[in-house]
């Protein structure tokens, strides 16, 4: 007798309970606590760029340290892709959905890197559009110049590929 390859489970009861309502038995969620959730957001969007700005310093600092001395490159690079990945997950949420490209192309290039100098330039070309991307308030997808931009670090991408690092 052969086994069926897909197994239904009923979700107990309890779950229907924590996604509904009292007085509605159809999933949804709590207008007030949707306001409230949108206020605290609104509120995080206007101090966004700053935050943002801070991450591309982080990621200044450690393309110097993987420029100066090799034994911290891993590292470096190991901080670069985590602090991309941070961009990558905030950027959209506060508008900006360039810094989320953006990040994520850092980040799947900073963590396959192993950091020769020109894939060193490579990253630093991303981490000075994010400057400029979060510096001119580029929300929304950033138009012609995003389109441009997003283009030149696919081609600085693909024309310095990142190396799969060991691990």
């Amino acid at each position: 007798m052969t086994r069926p390859a897909v197994r239904y489970l009923r979700p107990p009861e309890s779950l229907r309970a924590k996604a509904t309502r009292d007085l509605d038995d159809v999933a949804g969620l709590d207008p007030a606590g949707i306001a409230a959730a949108e206020a605290v957001l609104e509120a995080r969007t206007t101090h966004y760029p700053q935050a943002a700005l801070t991450d591309v310093d982080i990621l200044d600092r450690c393309l110097e340290k993987a420029r100066a001395k090799i034994v911290e490159r891993a590292g470096a690079l190991a901080n670069i892709a985590r602090t991309a990945n941070t961009m990558r997950c905030h950027g959209s949420t506060y508008g900006y959905p360039l810094v989320t490209k953006i990040a994520w192309s850092l980040y799947e290039y900073a963590r396959k890197a192993v950091g020769s100098e020109e894939q060193l330039e490579v990253i630093e070309a991303h981490a000075k559009a994010l400057r400029a991307v979060v510096g001119e308030s580029l929300t929304g997808d950033g138009g012609p110049v995003g389109r441009e931009v997003v283009d030149s670090l696919r081609q600085a991408v693909e024309g310095v590929p990142a190396e799969r690092r060991r691990t």
